[in-house]
């Protein structure tokens, strides 16, 4: 019996955990490969579209100069949704000087490089008071980054309602992007409020623009 022992445990140390471990690394780089393929997707869809959007803010050379920091799926964090009960209806505040009008819809509780974040997410309000794109989210935020590596105006996320599953929502910040107006004068860009700063570095996502 100890003699089969033994071999057995011979063949677990030098056999069966090695190929373990082995077949855990492929797995985990043919993951992250994909991810970095969907990211760098993402993006060239996000490029496509200055080129092709009616207002856009940039053409074929502008969009050359656009930077972003190399994916990291660190930055992809899964958040929790708790509604609101009473969803504030508030005046934003814009770049120019004026705001617009959004509704609190909920707040996402997560945590991103060991930091504990609550985020409030908005539904933009047309002048009738009614949401004028009601599957949206809007998701502004500003980070330790900003007036650095990033727009220091702080950037944007798109969510969707039908993104929230089960009363949890993924927030991927390599999806980040700046407002226009970093781009361009003439813009109304909303300002991300106070309680939508986040106190450490999001290290992810588009990069401050250099214009020529």
């Amino acid at each position: 019996m100890n003699h089969k022992y033994q071999l057995m445990n011979i063949f677990l140390r030098f056999f069966f955990f090695p190929v373990l471990i082995v077949s855990f690394v492929q797995v985990s780089s043919i993951a992250q490969s994909t991810y970095f393929d969907e990211i760098m997707a993402y993006r060239n869809t996000y490029i496509n579209n200055f080129l092709t959007e009616k207002d856009s803010p940039l053409d074929s050379s502008g969009v050359k100069l656009l930077d972003f920091f190399e994916p990291d799926s660190t930055y992809r964090v899964i958040a929790k949704v708790k509604m609101r009960k009473r969803q504030k209806v508030f005046d934003m505040a814009t770049s120019d000087g004026t705001s617009k009008t959004f509704r609190e819809y909920a707040r996402l509780h997560f945590v991103v490089n060991n930091t504990k974040v609550i985020l409030p997410v908005y539904q933009y309000l047309g002048r009738n008071m009614s949401v004028l794109h009601p599957e949206h989210l809007f998701l502004p935020f500003t980070d330790y980054t900003n007036g650095e590596e990033t727009y220091g105006g702080g950037r944007y996320i798109d969510l969707t309602i039908k993104d929230i599953h089960n009363g949890m929502v993924t927030i991927d910040f390599n999806k980040s992007y700046n407002p226009y107006c970093t781009y361009k004068e003439g813009y109304r860009c909303p300002v991300p409020p106070k309680a939508n700063a986040i106190k450490t570095e999001i290290k992810a996502g588009e990069k401050a623009y250099k214009h020529e």
